[in-house]
């Protein structure tokens, strides 16, 4: 965008036209060249594209397998992303590993030799550690996965609701796991322990004496630092802004000025600029 001002890329095919009956989205990553994202129909396997802001051309590719979507790619290597897809039908997951080069799909059975444990488990977020681990929020549970090893351990918060939506790793090391339904949690990923966040137990609204909860809602859609002391945490009914060292919250409705009250998974960015 110029001057400050939004514009809106639509998804196109290679020949330039409009992609119709997109009904899925994921996130987008720019590689210092091209931007990669994904996105589905109900009529094909779902696609990566790459879109070069330079030339304004794009390439798609379709995942090897019918009723298939991807949901999430990550970096592997510099040629190479992680694909994080899910049945439509069956909703079993499934992991490929996408060569950007070649355009070639391989399935993870095929690169590991075994089943990611993904059965009746979509992936709805990943980050890397400081390990070259892998942390996936999935529909149940903390997945964490070492490459080298190809050794998977799933981590749980409750015995009945493990629905995590999003995650974020502080400079401490700390994971922050946002979850559809039960709030956010702090993750000791040492003592493997999970602990409800909190500020404090008499919370006060910095504009008015009345007590309020640290998050508007407790289905959550993104966690994005704005410094180590604050923190805006996205929801499906508003948006927090915490601050940990003044213990305290704001929170924001579409009577503050949102275009709505509702945010989405994967719907935040922060770029490098302070």
């Amino acid at each position: 965008a110029e001057n400050n001002k939004f514009d809106t890329l639509q998804l196109r095919d290679e020949n330039g036209k409009i992609l119709e009956d997109v009904s899925c989205g994921g996130n987008f990553i720019f590689d210092g060249k091209h931007v990669w994202g994904v996105s589905c129909n109900k009529n094909k396997p779902g696609r990566i594209h790459r879109y070069d802001p330079e030339l304004k051309t794009w390439k798609v590719w379709y995942l090897p397998l019918d009723a298939v979507f991807p949901r999430i790619i990550y970096p592997k290597s510099e040629n190479e992303f992680w694909v994080f897809a899910l049945h439509r039908i069956k909703r079993d997951g499934s992991i490929f590993i996408f060569n950007k080069e070649n355009g070639s799909f391989t399935s993870f059975e095929n690169w590991a030799g075994s089943s990611p444990p993904l059965e009746k488990r979509a992936v709805n977020y990943v980050l890397e550690d400081q390990d070259k681990n892998l942390w996936m929020a999935t529909t149940n549970g903390l997945l964490k996965f070492n490459p080298t090893k190809k050794e998977f351990k799933a981590f749980f918060i409750t015995k009945y609701n493990n629905d995590i939506s999003t995650l974020h790793l502080d400079e401490n090391g700390l994971f922050w796991v946002g979850t559809d339904g039960l709030g956010l949690f702090h993750f000791d990923h040492e003592k493997e322990v999970f602990s409800p966040f909190t500020l404090n137990t008499e919370l006060q609204n910095q504009f008015n004496s009345k007590s309020i909860p640290p998050l508007p809602n407790n289905y959550i859609a993104g966690i994005l630092p704005i410094n180590p002391n604050e923190y805006l945490v996205s929801t499906w009914r508003g948006l927090a802004l915490l601050n940990l060292k003044e213990k305290s919250t704001i929170h924001y409705f579409q009577k503050d000025g949102l275009s709505s009250d509702e945010f989405n998974r994967l719907s935040f960015f922060k770029d490098k600029k302070e």
